[in-house]
């Protein structure tokens, strides 16, 4: 459901992978000109900070 919802906003999740116990999730966005963007998120369970 989220991810249609992020799709419908040109942001798409290329791949996650867990490393030492956090989560990292690869992101692509397509900006209005058309420019692309990869985004590295790392989340940790338990963590409300995101780097």
């Amino acid at each position: 459901a989220a991810s249609n919802k992020l799709q419908g906003s040109n942001i798409f999740t290329i791949a996650k992978r867990t490393v030492e116990g956090q989560d990292m999730l690869y992101q692509s966005v397509k900006l209005t000109n058309g420019i692309w963007v990869l985004a590295e998120m790392r989340i940790q369970t338990g963590n409300p900070n995101y780097t």
